[in-house]
């Protein structure tokens, strides 16, 4: 059978920049502002909002920008003392982490419920979440009793470790999640030795390192 030649993806020759800065727009350099001292942008969708924090020290807030309604603070967890945005699909839905004393929570903003935690497993006291598609599906990772797992997270079914959605004789243990698309496709990192199944922890920062850690891609399976 004829094989089509792959087509070559189109390089832009030249960018405009935009800078995460306050100050006043040019035909080349847009800038989104700041809610507090300082900004960062992690992500941004196909309508050009985009997401980050802004502030310094303890005092950060996790902010939205769109092009005519600026920037927006979209605060942290009740509780909690500073957060960061890290995703956001084309429904405008925001994933990223509050902070507080408690420890690191991950969360969900939508324009109709504001911010909502989406909690994190058992024996953990950090989550934090940073993908999520059009479907609202969330990825991200949270410590747990047997060390850091990956998760996915749906409206539906709430918080699931992606290493029980994988076969159970992989010897391999998912610490997180990075991105998911629209396909359900999941970019994940972990570590796969012999020693290994969904039911151990992946010691990943001590003498007894389980492996080397390596991107995994997940596609579901119909």
């Amino acid at each position: 059978m004829p094989v089509a030649a792959p087509t070559q993806a189109t390089i832009a020759n030249q960018y405009a920049t935009s800078e995460l800065a306050q100050g006043t727009t040019t035909s080349t350099l847009a800038t989104l502002g700041t809610i507090r001292s300082d900004s960062q942008a992690f992500a941004v969708n196909d309508n050009n909002d985009v997401v980050g924090s802004s502030g310094s020290g303890d005092d950060v807030h996790a902010f939205l920008w769109s092009q005519g309604s600026g920037i927006r603070d979209l605060g942290t967890l009740a509780g909690d003392r500073s957060a960061q945005a890290f995703a956001i699909n084309m429904n405008k839905q925001v994933v990223g982490i509050s902070n507080g004393p408690s420890g690191g929570r991950a969360f969900l903003w939508t324009e109709s419920s504001g911010i909502q935690n989406l909690g994190g497993f058992s024996g953990g006291n950090y989550s934090e979440a940073t993908g999520i598609n059009d479907a609202g599906e969330v990825v991200g990772s949270s410590s747990s009793g047997l060390g850091l797992r990956a998760f996915i997270w749906t409206a539906a079914d709430g918080l699931r470790d992606l290493n029980t959605l994988i076969p159970s004789n992989s010897n391999l243990v998912l610490t997180g999640a990075v991105a998911i698309n629209n396909n359900g496709q999941i970019l994940a990192v972990g570590s796969r030795h012999h020693d290994l199944a969904n039911d151990r922890e992946a010691n990943m920062d001590n003498d007894h390192h389980s492996g080397a850690t390596r991107a995994y891609l997940l596609t579901p399976v119909k």
